[in-house]
């Protein structure tokens, strides 16, 4: 892997949230490093769901240098919460709340995606609420 010339702490805009009208990212926050959008693809991050994660409060984010298909990249690691699917079997709906788990994920730059193997890919994730 080929040494990189600079090496320059960017900050990570952990809320680049999206506007509350675009009703499929509402209530939804993006990772960006400096400029790089990154998104959470399922090859990074087989065991997890996705689409259920939720990124938690005051997350711990490193950065980690890798490579997709030859190419150089960072990657940024950081936490978010799963929800657990024991109980649920075939069950569409039930009354109750689930459990969550603390989990590690792992984001790679937004213009990598799609270069491996098929499957999901989300830049928006569900961000934990608090309400004052």
């Amino acid at each position: 892997m080929p040494d990189l010339p600079f090496r320059r702490k960017l900050r990570m805009q952990l809320y680049c949230e999206a506007n509350p009208l675009v009703a499929e990212d509402c209530g939804k926050i993006a990772i960006m490093r400096g400029p790089i959008m990154y998104c959470v693809e399922a090859e990074d991050n087989a065991d997890l769901h996705i689409f259920d994660m939720t990124v938690v409060r005051n997350p711990q984010y490193e950065q980690k240098l890798g490579d997709i298909n030859g190419m150089p990249m960072m990657f940024v690691q950081g936490e978010a919460a799963v929800r657990s699917t024991d109980g649920w079997a075939d069950d569409l709906y039930r009354s109750g709340s689930s459990k969550f788990t603390k989990v590690s994920f792992t984001a790679i730059p937004y213009f990598a995606w799609a270069n491996r193997e098929a499957g999901d890919m989300s830049v928006w994730l569900k961000k934990e609420i608090v309400i004052p």
